[in-house]
């Protein structure tokens, strides 16, 4: 079920949102630091909604705007929508990406429900965007040398760098559980985390990272640096597929890894 992060610095609205969320069935968590809230962005993948102060205080220091959350929030995770519940409103936060709404506070004493109806509207709507359908994609995994003796089916050799490249390609395009077309906007996607496990090698940037099954059709892939450290017959690479922290599959490739030392010594 997708999260509603609250950014908000203001205690009474805090509370106030947190209530009328819950109140909605809403799950809901509230921050005051615009630091905290991107770090929870990057480690709750169930975060999905943001609703967001633009002036944000730490004591009588000015933190990063509201604005600045929501345009990391979005780079971290592309279909990141936030709703601005602010008394510093402009017309110019329409226009950070994801951005459904911009309300002034003044507009929750007038109509609160009206207010609430929005992001409730929103939330279910990621809710049957996210939660409702399984993903459905092909992987294609390419294993290339960064150097130019390395030919495709050869051994690999200790400490040289070999990109691994992993992409997704959407199958078909998503419907709802009743099999009716799925209403998406264009630039909406399913994140897939893609986890990388590769025996006696090291692995760059980092073991994990995020592709999107775009709707649009469109493939995506991410790149790893594989880099053997240790010599032997046959090694396993393991690429695993995460969706909202459920595993949908594995790919396993094998590879043969050589010590060139051991080649001009005559000993392989």
């Amino acid at each position: 079920m997708v999260k509603v992060l609250i950014v908000e610095d203001e205690p009474d609205m805090l509370e106030q949102h947190e209530k009328n969320l819950a109140e909605r069935g809403i799950p809901c968590e509230g921050t005051k630091s615009s630091a905290k809230a991107l770090m929870k962005v990057e480690q709750d993948q169930e975060i999905g909604l943001l609703i967001v102060d633009q002036v944000l205080l730490a004591g009588d220091e000015y933190q990063a705007p509201g604005s600045t959350v929501v345009r990391k929030a979005n780079k971290l995770r592309c279909n990141m929508k936030s709703f601005f519940i602010t008394s510093a409103a402009s017309p110019d936060l329409t226009e950070l990406p994801g951005v459904q709404a911009v309300i002034d506070k003044q507009e929750i004493e007038k109509d609160q429900d009206a207010v609430y109806d929005q992001i409730e509207d929103c939330w279910k709507h990621l809710n049957r965007f996210y939660k409702g359908h399984k993903p459905n994609f092909e992987a294609v995994v390419k294993l290339e040398g960064c150097h130019e003796d390395y030919q495709e089916e050869t051994p690999l050799y200790v400490g040289q760098d070999y990109i691994l490249q992993v992409e997704i390609q959407p199958k078909i395009h998503l419907v709802r559980e009743d099999e009716s077309p799925l209403d998406l906007k264009p630039k909406e996607s399913l994140p897939v985390k893609v986890l990388i496990s590769a025996q006696d090698m090291v692995i760059k940037p980092d073991w994990t990272q995020a592709c999107y099954l775009k709707y649009s059709g469109e493939s995506s892939s991410v790149n790893f640096i594989l880099t053997p450290q240790k010599a032997g017959e046959i090694k396993d690479v393991d690429i695993d597929f995460y969706c909202h922290q459920d595993w949908v599959g594995v790919l396993t490739i094998e590879v043969e890894v050589k010590s060139k030392k051991a080649i001009q010594n005559g000993q392989i």
